[in-house]
């Protein structure tokens, strides 16, 4: 992860935390973006967890989950970023980025 986009995620991090919860943001900023940088892309990552899940193939293999987090700040359609229609990998998706986020799984809803 380069510079840049390290700054980007620590920009996103704030402003969710201060908007939604002020009462967190105390310091996550930096294992939350650990975490986004270490973490398989979207598609490894769902596929590795739900193997026998069919649209788990159909899941685009080049987004990561700074670039789902980047593109959905920026208006960006869930479904449309990774390709699948899916509710159930959706609510899973943000589930698992709520916990790489350290927050509630309300405030990745309303990014």
């Amino acid at each position: 992860m380069g510079r840049k986009t390290k700054i980007v995620i620590e920009y996103i991090l704030d402003n969710v935390l201060e908007y939604h919860y002020p009462t967190l943001k105390d310091g996550r900023t930096m294992k939350a973006a650990d975490a986004l940088r270490e973490e398989a892309p979207v598609g490894a990552w769902y596929k590795g967890r739900w193997p026998d899940d069919p649209m788990g193939d159909d899941i685009d293999k080049c987004v990561s989950w700074s670039d789902l987090l980047e593109r959905m700040r920026c208006g960006g359609n869930f479904y449309d970023i990774i390709g699948v229609g899916d509710s159930v990998i959706r609510e899973r998706c943000f589930e698992h980025l709520a916990e790489l986020m350290i927050v509630p799984y309300e405030v990745i809803c309303k990014i």
